[in-house]
């Protein structure tokens, strides 16, 4: 969990805040470790909600799978919206922030 919030803060300095909600559970057919995380970012005033869902034999690995999906749609939205605010950058430069 710390290494995806220092991922969202060295990818933008322009989050105002961010909460996380994190569901355990265990898929039956598989007996697999599931997670769903749920991220709600606001930049600029907006806010930007993603939710991603992996699931693994390992729960540190269904985790890990469910925070990347998480970051990878949370910097796609980010770019967007730091794209249309000049001197941003995110991901990009260190203007950003």
């Amino acid at each position: 969990m710390f290494a995806f919030t220092n991922r969202l803060s060295g990818y933008c300095g322009s989050i105002e805040s961010c909460g996380v909600v994190i569901e355990s559970s265990t898929a039956s057919e598989r007996q697999q470790a599931a997670f769903t995380v749920k991220a709600a970012l606001k930049v600029f005033g907006e806010t930007v909600v993603v939710t991603g869902k992996a699931s693994a034999e390992r729960r540190e690995d269904a985790m890990a799978k469910a925070l990347d999906d998480v970051f990878g749609q949370a910097s796609r939205r980010l770019e967007a919206i730091g794209n249309a605010h000049v001197g941003c950058g995110c991901g990009r430069d260190s203007a950003c922030g």
